[in-house]
């Protein structure tokens, strides 16, 4: 699934519970819910999200202080404690006999007052209230000025209730509170892909490497990409299309193997060569419009670098020799890849040609090649074979041309160019011959030089004309005979060392036959 982020803001203000209602199209599903401070509770219907906060750390907060005020009425009382006398007989001036005396202190006309929730003030007195008095009780005898006097003391209270305005001073403190919520949300469905490659395929040089499936994405309108990387690599496209929510949208991409690395035509997919031995991953997904992406799929794959071709045999010597060696040999490539090869005397080409997988070729010196050897000098034939991507082997053979015998087994006819091989065709059997070698033939040395006119039947008619080419004399063939279809002149001669101790030199032979 494609899941999105949207953030709710809620703005400061002192209100610390609060709700808001947002609207997201095409709404899938809600992931979660999250409030920066305090508790976030939500409820979905359809289109809509109402998000519910609460009890969040305020933001800031501001005080004022002002004084309040309130009046009291009858709200304290003042007492205070008086005495009364009587006397029973006048003894005083202006005290009659039997009468009540009494003496008060006086109430205060103000008193400061401090209510319990702290308000304070001065109160007034408003009113004084009456006595009350005790039960009074008989004093003991006054011993006054005036024998037999009784005197009676008894106490009393009086009262005064006081009114008047209070004063406090009052700080108020304002809190301010403010939200972020985050949604997680899902407004898209993600794309499914199917991919059909095969897993744990092993690459070799040349191989193709298919990444081929199809993608579904259910929403209508839709652009969906599928995409794929190596290993870790740079992510790629394969395919991009409209999705109609219903029909699956095919892809398909062909990658090659090829100098280590994985190729999309002259693009380097992989970046870096690719390890032999070892796992290496492609991982294929498709991503929407809309943010959704699907699962990455993968597979398993190893490669295989370019080998050379493989050329049957071993590398040897094949020792002294007197005649041109024949060599069989068979060449394979194990990647299956076209190949070329070959064929060398010392660094002269002996021929090219496209080689054919495991079909016997056969390896020889060509006389013009061979008569110039050196004799009892080391020489190097080599067989190369090079595949279409340019890696090459090759197997080396050395052998030393022998100094005893120098062999000349006449022209090659089936490898004589046509304007050559003309010179020596004749439309009747060939009369005479002349050989005129250019050579040094020391004391000892035995030579055999033979001649034929029916070069070209399968078993010629070979006639020994040493003594004549020996000495520059011309020989007359005795054969009239031919089996082939024409006549042609050929010539071969044998050089032994034998008992000659000097050099044997050939440089050339001149000729001519009628």
């Amino acid at each position: 699934m494609g899941t999105k982020t949207m953030t709710v803001t809620f703005p400061e203000s002192t209100v610390r519970s609060k709700s808001q209602t947002v609207t997201i199209l095409n709404l899938k599903s809600v992931e979660s819910v999250s409030v920066n401070t305090g508790n976030v509770t939500y409820s979905v219907n359809g289109n809509n999200i109402t998000i519910n906060v609460s009890n969040g750390t305020y933001t800031r907060y501001t005080t004022s202080t002002y004084t309040d005020s309130k009046a009291l009425s009858d709200v304290r009382k003042e007492v205070v404690t008086g005495h009364y006398w009587k006397w029973t007989f006048q003894s005083l001036p202006g005290h009659p006999n039997g009468g009540w005396y009494d003496v008060w202190p006086s109430l205060p006309s103000s008193v400061s007052h401090t209510t319990a929730d702290g308000y304070s003030g001065t109160l007034t007195l408003r009113v004084i209230g009456g006595y009350n008095p005790a039960t009074r009780a008989p004093m003991p005898t006054y011993n006054g000025t005036t024998e037999g006097e009784k005197v009676y003391d008894a106490g009393a209270t009086q009262y005064g209730y006081y009114d008047g305005t209070v004063y406090k001073n009052i700080t108020t403190t304002t809190y301010y509170y403010a939200y972020t919520v985050t949604i997680m949300y899902i407004d898209n469905t993600a794309p499914t892909v199917t991919l059909t490659t095969a897993d744990n395929q092993v690459l070799s040089e040349g191989n193709a490497f298919s990444i081929q499936g199809s993608v579904q994405d259910t929403d209508s309108g839709n652009v969906v990409t599928v995409k794929y990387k190596i290993n870790s690599g740079t992510a790629r496209a394969v395919v991009s299309g409209v999705s109609d929510g219903s029909s699956p949208l095919s892809f398909a991409r062909t990658l090659t193997c090829a100098n280590k690395r994985l190729w999309d035509g002259a693009t380097d997919i992989s970046g870096a060569d690719l390890a032999e031995g070892v796992d290496h991953t492609l991982t294929v997904w498709a991503e929407d419009d809309q943010g959704g992406k699907s699962a990455e799929i993968t597979r398993k794959f190893r490669v295989i670098h370019n080998r050379p071709p493989a050329i049957s045999g071993q590398d040897g010597d094949i020792g002294s020799i007197n005649t041109p060696p024949s060599l069989t040999y068979t060449v394979t490539d194990p990647e299956g890849s076209t190949f070329t090869v070959t064929e060398k005397l010392n660094d002269t080409v002996i021929r090219t040609f496209t080689g054919q997988p495991g079909v016997e070729n056969t390896m020889t010196i060509p006389h013009d090649l061979w008569l110039p050897l050196e004799p009892g000098v080391p020489q190097t034939l080599k067989i190369e074979a090079t595949d279409s991507a340019g890696i090459k082997s090759v197997r080396t053979y050395m052998f030393t041309r022998a100094e005893d015998k120098i062999v000349f087994d006449g022209l090659d006819f089936d490898n004589l160019p046509p304007d050559l091989l003309d010179k020596f065709t004749t439309d009747v059997p060939a009369r005479r011959i002349l050989l005129t070698p250019d050579w040094t033939i020391p004391p000892g040395a035995v030579v055999l030089v033979e001649a034929c006119n029916n070069a070209f039947d399968a078993q010629p008619t070979w006639e020994d004309v040493t003594f004549h080419a020996r000495n520059n004399r011309g020989y007359l063939f005795l054969n009239q005979q031919k089996t082939a279809d024409k006549w042609g002149v050929n010539f071969r001669f044998t050089i032994e060392k034998g008992t000659a101790t000097d050099p044997i030199i050939v440089k050339g032979i001149g000729g001519a036959f009628d």
